[in-house]
């Protein structure tokens, strides 16, 4: 068995003062010191609304190019379950090669258009979420806060 001791906590601990609650607090900024607080204010408000109105720009926007998105994974699916169909039903090596050409064709089409539809609605995202700030910043009253 050792003989060593067991640690014990010191007889007295040192007591802090207690905190000055008027030391921990900021100081107010009373009106009379900060004569832009009005307009301040107004330009934080209108940012809000700024920031407000585009976010809601980008869900919208956002939720058409879902719906496209959706319309184009459902075409390229018919599309290729047709293609597959006529595939199965060629009786020559050639109908097969040709039901293929026409499968690729109709992919490339609808791959073209839909990414031309695509660049349209990702402008107008674009477009509606940077309208708000632009139209913001136009105004000439917010010029100097």
């Amino acid at each position: 068995m050792s003989d060593k001791k067991p640690m014990t906590a010191p007889e007295s601990i040192p007591q802090l003062p207690p905190p000055d609650p008027a030391a921990a607090m900021p100081p107010r900024i009373s009106t009379a010191t900060a004569p832009g607080r009005d307009k301040l204010l107004d330009a934080c408000h209108a940012t809000l609304a700024s920031v407000g109105a585009s976010q809601r720009a980008v869900a919208s926007e956002a939720a058409a190019m879902t719906l496209e998105l959706d319309t184009m994974a459902r075409a390229t699916l018919s599309a290729t379950l047709d293609g597959v169909t006529a595939l199965l039903r060629s009786k020559s090596l050639t109908e097969a090669v040709e039901v293929q050409l026409t499968l690729v064709q109709q992919h490339l089409d609808a791959m073209a258009t839909g990414s031309a539809r695509l660049s349209e609605l990702g402008l107008r995202l674009f477009v509606g979420a940077s309208e708000p700030f632009l139209d913001a910043a136009r105004q000439p009253e917010r010029g100097s806060i």
